[in-house]
């Protein structure tokens, strides 16, 4: 299982997005973004992550 969150990026007026593994709490990956589309590609580039 995983959780997903949003960010601020300090000064740059953007977002992003940070997967976590929801059983040990550790961080899986960063995303530049927090679209929908990102995160798919994310999910469908690592199958087993969810």
């Amino acid at each position: 299982m995983i959780g997903i969150g949003d960010f601020s990026l300090p000064r740059r007026r953007r977002y992003a997005a940070v997967v976590i593994d929801a059983g040990t709490h550790e961080r899986i990956d960063v995303l530049p973004d927090r679209t929908a589309d990102t995160l798919e590609a994310r999910l469908r580039e690592h199958p087993g992550a969810a």
